[in-house]
């Protein structure tokens, strides 16, 4: 189940940074409390794309929850690849520039998603071990 919703969000992350801004545009203004969302979580840290360090920190986490046995150099080298890749697509996505700030971006998400899953496995096991002991 969670492998399932792992690779459903892969999709969705990116077919959203394949589709041409205009699409974007179109999606936020005919929802707008997601356009809203987006907003506040863009102002949070201005300098950086937070709605990429967001999204791919989820990414991340599941990956690692979904795939505990995976080293995790391969994690990092395959979404480095992805982003890469989706990045240099966009240069054929009209009003779509790639950038190299959105791969750091990338990357620094799922640095911390793959933290953030590492610190919950740590707290999960060591709870586990003291309902254990009694």
């Amino acid at each position: 189940m969670l492998l399932a919703g792992l690779l459903l969000l892969l999709l969705m992350a990116g077919a959203m940074m394949l589709v041409p801004n205009f699409t974007l545009a179109w999606v936020r203004s005919e929802i707008p409390w997601l356009s809203h969302l987006i907003s506040r979580v863009e102002m949070l840290w201005p300098d950086v794309n937070t709605v990429h360090v967001l999204a791919f920190a989820v990414l991340g986490l599941l990956t690692r929850l979904a795939l505990p046995r995976s080293r995790l150099s391969l994690i990092i080298l395959a979404y480095l690849t992805f982003s890469v890749v989706a990045e240099l697509l966009q240069f054929y996505i009209p009003g779509r520039t790639p950038m190299v700030t959105d791969v750091r971006d990338n990357m620094v998400g799922v640095a911390l998603g793959l933290v953030a899953a590492s610190v919950l496995c740590w707290v999960v096991r060591r709870v586990s071990r003291r309902v254990a002991e009694g």
